[in-house]
């Protein structure tokens, strides 16, 4: 059990304005931020708009609808069963967020917003927190945010961010809702973890387990072809984007071509790369690791003609400059902005410099699946096709044979515009 300790309350107090001198305790730094802005915002005030619904459904089979009547907040209960009376009163909405379902919007107007909350909570805080901007410091238990007009505004101030919760949370929908192919039936519930990832369970073990992919690959190309999409080192490149570091996009060239000649060393040049990447060790300490257990190393150093001390060395001057924003962010403003999230790490305040650089970085992984869902979202509006699932860095899709040469040309075309290295394989009945 966590307690927050003065030194922590105080910080959060000089950031939000508050003078609170209660004592807060709970599982995760999450709950106890949470506890912290309950007690502290629970009774503000703030403008409401009609426009919006939350919708929440709960272990009991009921729909937990709150809006904005123009007088009151109102809390609505429906029984899933009645649906005719669910879909008549959230149509009567221009945004419908859901919690812990899939809405089919077939049945919807096309004009409605279907969006999912925890695609929401994941991009606008990337925590277990509804405080998604510093205007609306709200905890995870105060549902109010949802029909403020900041979080309305919020929404639509940035149109990129919206469309990634907009196919996203439709995404989200469509997988949750499921499908069938022969005895198999892919019909998830879908957890969006803090960092980005979202993990199947209930259904085949697609995230973790290469052997249930390959099953579902078996029973699709008995009718057609599979074509995956991977990103190419996708953590490192998106970080090479951030920090404008020259020498690990050299190395990453470096590795994609070398794959081709031998695999090996390549791995070897992969596993240094993602070890310096998500460690808090300094330079000389990752470089000890690494040539402890890999005994390519001598290799490596012989290729590139430097060793792996030095070119760690080399690697941490260069993202001297970039770690030192993101700290200075996180200290400053409690959150940081980065492509098109908003990341919070509540207990920044408390963290060592190479604590929070190594939390923060695990939030590549979100920019990586988000950047498979822009992908996917391209596909979709060029060609209509939606994936049977993603895993973290790639997408996977199931095409007729009698399509299959229009479609790869076509998602092919939509690669020549990207900048950054993407692979496509042809999976297919022998």
């Amino acid at each position: 059990m966590l307690t927050a300790d003065n030194n922590l309350i105080k910080k959060w107090n000089n950031f939000f304005g508050y003078n609170c001198i209660e004592n807060f305790s709970g599982n995760t730094y999450d709950d106890l931020f949470n506890s912290y802005l309950y007690y502290n915002n629970k009774n503000l005030a703030y403008d409401f708009l009609t426009k919006i619904c939350f919708v929440e459904k709960n272990s009991s089979s009921i729909y937990n609808i709150t809006y904005y009547n123009n007088e009151n907040i109102i809390n609505e209960e429906i029984n899933q069963r009645a649906k005719r009376k669910f879909y008549n009163l959230i149509s009567n909405f221009e945004i419908i967020i859901t919690k812990n379902f899939p809405l089919n919007d077939d049945s919807l107007d096309k004009n409605k917003i279907a969006l999912r909350h925890e695609i929401i909570k994941n991009i606008l805080t990337s925590n277990e927190t509804h405080f998604f901007s510093n205007d609306l410091p709200f905890s995870i238990q105060d549902n109010r945010v949802f029909l403020t007009k900041i979080f309305y505004d919020l929404l639509f101030e940035n149109e990129e961010r919206l469309n990634i919760l907009k196919f996203g949370s439709f995404l989200l929908n469509k997988f949750e809702i499921g499908l069938t192919i022969d005895d198999i039936k892919l019909k998830p519930k879908i957890s969006v973890s803090h960092y980005g990832r979202w993990y199947w369970s209930g259904t085949e073990k697609i995230q973790n387990d290469i052997k249930s992919r390959q099953k579902i690959y078996k029973k699709f190309i008995k009718y057609g072809k599979i074509l995956t999409v991977d990103l190419a080192s996708g953590e490192p490149t998106i970080l090479c984007d951030l920090s404008n570091s020259i020498l690990l996009k050299k190395l990453l060239k470096y590795r994609i071509a070398l794959k081709k000649v031998n695999v090996d060393l390549s791995k070897s040049l992969k596993s240094l790369i993602n070890i310096f990447i998500h460690s808090s060790s300094d330079y000389k300490a990752i470089a000890s690791q690494f040539k402890s257990h890999d005994k390519l190393y001598l290799q490596i150093e012989q290729e590139l003609g430097i060793s792996i001390e030095d070119l760690l060395g080399s690697l941490q001057d260069e993202f001297l400059c970039y770690n030192n924003s993101i700290i200075d962010m996180h200290k400053k403003n409690l959150s940081v902005k980065e492509m098109n999230r908003r990341i919070v790490i509540p207990h920044s305040y408390i963290l060592t410099d190479e604590e929070l650089i190594k939390e923060h970085r695990k939030y590549l992984q979100g920019h990586t699946h988000d950047r498979i869902l822009s992908l996917a979202q391209k596909i979709y509006s060029l060609t209509g096709l939606l994936p049977i699932f993603t895993v973290h860095d790639s997408i996977s899709y199931f095409i007729n044979n009698y399509d299959s040469e229009d479609i790869t040309n076509k998602i092919n075309e939509i690669f020549k515009n990207e900048k950054y290295p993407i692979t496509i394989e042809i999976i297919e009945s022998a």
